[in-house]
């Protein structure tokens, strides 16, 4: 896990490998693991499974985020953020001024207005006592809303840009 954030006009790296998952890793991947590893810098800290849970649920990470957010919407008039693991947004401020939500499940791409996905993530935040709404997945929040538009999503072999314009064509 990498953390990043822009401090006092420069940015600070750390780096972080969750020894655990590298030990249960394939014996043919563990060494490939170990050499990208060695490669990083500043070199990672080994952590336990446990320790980067409490470092990924800890708000440095969520506050570097936040940071790095506000400078590029600041230079930026568009702005993607990717969210993980099925957050429902992973960081507070990456929903916050979110005027769409593209939303991607197998075989479909759905858009969301962004203030009343906020609204309705807010709604679940409440009702699971105010904890904080980058652990609530995606799926709770579209359950509540309804779609302004969708588009489907089929396999291609090579890279194509008509996805895009698709895309495009349904946040206008």
């Amino acid at each position: 896990m990498r953390v990043s954030c822009f401090k006092t006009s420069r940015t600070i790296t750390k780096h972080y490998v969750n020894v655990e998952h590298v030990r249960k890793a394939v014996s043919t991947l563990q060494p490939k693991l170990v050499k990208l590893a060695r490669k990083l810098k500043p070199q990672p800290k080994p952590v336990t499974y446990e320790q980067m849970v409490k470092l990924t649920n800890s708000p440095e990470p969520i506050t570097c985020a936040d940071i790095q957010l506000e400078r590029l919407t600041r230079k930026y008039e568009v702005v993607i953020v990717e969210s993980f693991n099925n957050a429902a947004t992973p960081t507070p401020l990456s929903v916050e001024n979110a005027d769409k939500v593209l939303v991607v499940a197998p075989g479909k791409a759905l858009i969301y207005d962004g203030r009343k996905y906020l609204e309705a993530l807010k709604i679940l935040e409440e009702t699971l006592g105010n904890k904080i709404a980058y652990t609530t997945v995606t799926r709770s929040v579209v359950e509540l809303l309804k779609p302004q538009n969708y588009m489907s999503i089929y396999p291609c072999s090579k890279p194509s840009d008509k996805a895009l314009e698709n895309i495009e064509k349904l946040l206008k």
